[in-house]
């Protein structure tokens, strides 16, 4: 006896030490009955600092739209700042025309997106490669040249070559001072641009401008990087044209998402049990069938056979911008059949170890439906979130548009002999500019020239977006803890469940807790950005890298990935605690955390059951949703009728539903998520803070009592 009551005691020591180790649960209170009402406000410093934060953006958007001009970048804008088509005096003149595309293959040009050329609007490109050098070689420094055809001159506006030359300028000269393009290159429409052909001329004497200039390495470089870009947006265009052709068949698949996703939830109600079973069944049943016939189609690409003609990247015939040349590599068929078996085997292993804790998980997610189903206003409330969300980006778009379009094009006078009136390098203006200068003086374009400081502004616009994000996307967790802890936290559901939990909650989180919310999102705004600045080095840097940078580089990114995986693990709970208790972040987060730890077993089997089995119903419906537009499209491909859309390549509309098929069973599975994670933890603090007896009874339902062996005691 001895022997056992000194284990008894160890073990209470043991215990003890747990505790101590992570924290004491919180104090039983007779009076709690859910989200308490008599709270204050918290963290009012962050609160303060994001206000700060929300002014300071507003002042950046006042500095962007008073200096910059978006049109400048979307639009064809010429030298003078006219629109093509649109300003007054070019509104037949459509298309942008630039005098030397060679200074579009710069790399800052190709980065945004503008050349430091002088450009002009014109009614339509031009239909041939020719120079005005060697077109006319002999009349260039005659006064007044013979048997020149003055149609083949695209000027400035303010100038006519003709008039010019009878006024004491040359041909040369014309040239010389940018007044007029000196060559032109056979040239295409593209986004109402004159893009041409092919970038350079390749002949045996190397690759020249029409006028003899040898291109340099960096142009040639870049000469290939538009190219590839020209030939990308084509198939780009043809993806965006096989879009809009089906875009009614791709809203009624998305609306079918919808209701299929909607259903669920509400069948659930009843039918967890079976659909979750029959989910988990049927995607057993999808990988196995799938395993299958992707190892088959591997086995016929690699081995040859007549019905399979296998490519690889190095045949000519292979498009990179074609996801049918795909489909021919033996490699990707491998990819998917090695991914396919493995998450079955996965899958299958889940449900052979951890069978008996099915059952915890799935009385929580029937608990979470009986919550959703007395709340159904909380499967809309995404839309708010995502509503703010979308004012906000669109908010951010434009004030990133109005930053990116803050440069302005700089001309300096080049040219200019001694004792003139003019000093090289001396700022000038097109416009003002005097045509009768020096034949040598001419007032050219350097380039987009911007202060300093926006760099800053851009990169400080880029943190608030993630920020204000991230607070939103806080903001819509919390006051869903709110609503579903008000369900969790009363003896009779639904009876006792307080009228418009969802509106109250929200209220609560407006009220007194937007600084907590500033703080949490602060601090996943801050690991999200160092990533992005991570990031944009790496990408910037990757062609001057050795293998040990690169490792360097991905280890960072891998480390602080998981690193904000887990601060969202941390955020979400404490915001359910801080929506129950009015705590503040750092008080919640540390709470939650012991009791996560306190609890550590149940944590990883419920959230990972969970959250597997919600993972298998949006799979399933984006499957079955995905799966009917293919063959929907593959039947139309052979049909005809107005009411048939044309189509270059039938994936480009069946990923687009497959992939916001899934966003939309995301949106309406998280409040189920939250739900689920929302009553765990009022779980978890149910069983820690009473005892079944008359004064501190549990609120669980019976069905989580059985499983877990807790009663409530008769009074």
């Amino acid at each position: 006896m001895g022997k056992v009551r000194h284990h008894s005691e160890s073990d209470t020591d043991s215990e003890a030490e747990e505790v101590n180790k992570y924290g004491e649960p919180h104090k039983f209170n007779q009076n709690f009955k859910g989200p308490i009402e008599n709270r204050g406000c918290t963290d009012v410093i962050c609160l303060l600092i994001f206000a700060a934060a929300l002014v300071g953006e507003a002042f950046v958007a006042f500095v962007a739209i008073s200096n910059g001009d978006p049109n400048t970048i979307f639009k064809p804008v010429d030298y003078l700042g006219q629109v093509c088509g649109e300003s007054p005096g070019v509104e037949n003149k459509t298309n942008l025309l630039y005098f030397d595309w060679l200074d579009c293959l710069s790399s800052s040009a190709l980065i945004t997106l503008r050349c430091p050329t002088t450009r002009v609007c014109v009614e339509s490109c031009t239909a041939e490669t020719y120079s005005i050098y060697t077109r006319y070689p002999t009349q260039l420094l005659l006064d007044l040249p013979i048997g020149v055809d003055w149609d083949d001159f695209v000027c400035r506006y303010d100038v006519d070559p003709e008039q010019a030359i009878q006024n004491g300028e040359t041909i040369d000269s014309l040239l010389s001072k940018n007044l007029c393009a000196g060559y032109y290159w056979k040239s295409e429409v593209f986004e109402a641009r004159c893009v041409p052909e092919t970038v350079f001329v390749e002949d045996d004497g190397g690759m020249d401008q029409p006028h003899g200039r040898n291109l340099t390495e960096e142009e040639k470089d870049n000469s290939v990087t538009l190219i590839n870009r020209l030939q990308s947006s084509t198939s780009l265009s043809k993806l965006i044209d096989d879009f809009w052709e089906t875009l009614p068949f791709i809203l009624g698949f998305l609306g079918v998402a919808a209701v299929l996703a909607f259903i669920c939830i509400i069948v659930m109600r009843w039918l967890a049990t079976v659909i979750l079973l029959a989910s988990f069944v049927g995607s057993m049943i999808a990988f196995t069938w799938g395993s299958y016939y992707t190892w088959n189609e591997y086995m016929c690409y690699k081995n040859e056979e007549p019905e399979c003609i296998p490519l690889d990247f190095n045949d000519p015939t292979f498009d990179y911008y074609d996801l049918d040349s795909y489909a021919q590599l033996s490699t990707t068929w491998l990819i998917f059949a090695i991914t396919l078996t493995v998450i079955g085997a996965l899958e299958l292993l889940i449900a052979l170890t951890l069978c008996n804790r099915f059952r915890i998980a799935l009385t929580l997610i029937e608990l979470a439906s009986d919550a959703l189903g007395f709340m159904t206003c909380t499967l809309f409330w995404p839309i708010i979130p995502f509503v703010m969300m979308l004012a906000y980006v669109f908010f951010w778009a434009i004030v990133t548009a109005y930053l990116a379009s803050s440069a302005t094009l700089t001309y300096t006078i080049v040219g200019a002999p001694d004792g003139s009136l003019f000093e090289n390098g001396e700022p000038c203006s097109p416009v003002t500019f005097p045509l009768n200068a020096s034949v040598d003086t001419r007032c050219d374009p350097v380039e987009y020239a911007t202060e300093n400081y926006y760099i800053v502004l851009q990169l400080y616009n880029l943190f608030m977006l993630f920020w204000a994000k991230n607070f939103i996307l806080a903001l819509g967790e919390m006051t869903l803890a709110g609503a579903f802890a008000s369900y969790y936290w009363v003896f009779k559901k639904p009876d006792d469940l307080p009228r418009f939990p969802v509106i109250k909650s929200f209220y609560r989180c407006l009220r007194y807790h937007t600084g907590s919310l500033a703080f949490g999102s602060l601090i996943i705004s801050i690991v999200q950005f160092v990533r992005a600045i991570l990031e944009y080095i790496n990408n910037q840097t990757s062609g001057a890298q050795n293998p040990v940078t690169r490792f360097i580089f991905r280890c960072c990114q891998c480390c602080l990935w998981c690193l904000e995986k887990f601060l969202r693990f941390i955020n979400r709970n404490a915001y359910i605690d801080i929506a129950v208790y009015g705590s503040s972040f750092c008080k919640a987060a540390m709470h939650v955390f012991n009791l996560l730890m306190r609890n550590i077993l149940r944590v990883m089997v419920v959230n990972g059951v969970t959250s597997f089995m919600l993972f298998v119903l949006k799979l399933m419906i984006t499957a079955s949703v995905t799966v009917g537009s293919f063959y929907l499209f593959t039947w139309l491909s052979t049909q005809s009728g107005d009411f048939v859309p044309t189509i270059n390549n039938i994936w480009a509309p069946v990923v687009i539903i497959g992939v916001l098929s899934f966003a939309i069973c995301s949106a309406f599975f998280s409040v189920y998520d939250m739900a689920v994670d929302t009553l765990f933890i009022s779980f978890l603090e149910d069983i820690e803070r009473h005892d079944g007896s008359a004064n501190r009874p549990y609120f669980m339902p019976k069905g989580l009592m059985q499983i877990v062996g807790k009663r409530n005691k008769a009074t």
